[in-house]
């Protein structure tokens, strides 16, 4: 369990999961203005996605909720202590309900779909926001000078 917990954690910080991360959000921005795109061409009424379409929206889906997986894992019991976290669990486990609404061609049913859809765009954008401030906070951060010099009273012998 605490094994677990600490390649979570020690995955959360790297770099490959900046990139991940990073990449996640870019082909939730492209999903997002493909389909606003689409929708525009299609005065507003919904259109059957395609199939590559509908591909990347499923693996963007998974991979959202492999992220909140291993959130989880990570922080452990601290996980729900947060309203965002919270919310991300919500909107990760209602996309992938919506991930059966593909296969339904009902308006009321897709319109519950587009609705989960623009949760998980909420989501994303709100999280990207998060995500470029800690950013701007941590290069900020590496400017900082920090003086570890002992005063000369203080100096230990070694």
């Amino acid at each position: 369990h605490e094994v677990a917990a600490a390649f979570a954690s020690r995955v959360i910080h790297s770099r490959a999961y900046f990139v991940f991360y990073a990449g996640c959000i870019v082909l939730n921005m492209f999903l997002l203005v493909y389909g606003v795109i689409e929708l525009v061409r299609a005065n507003w009424k919904p259109v059957k996605e395609s199939a590559w379409y509908m591909s990347l929206d499923i693996t963007s889906t998974l991979l959202l909720a492999l992220e909140v997986v291993v959130r989880i894992v990570a922080a452990q019991k601290t996980f729900f202590s947060h309203w965002h976290n919270r919310f991300d669990f919500v909107v990760s486990i209602l996309c992938i309900a919506a991930l059966f609404f593909y296969l339904d061609e009902d308006f009321v049913i897709a319109s519950i779909g587009v609705f989960i859809l623009v949760l998980r765009y909420v989501r994303q954008i709100s999280r990207l926001a998060v995500f470029f401030y800690g950013q701007r906070r941590l290069v900020g951060s590496r400017n900082e000078v920090v003086d570890i010099t002992f005063p000369e009273d203080e100096r230990a012998d070694f």
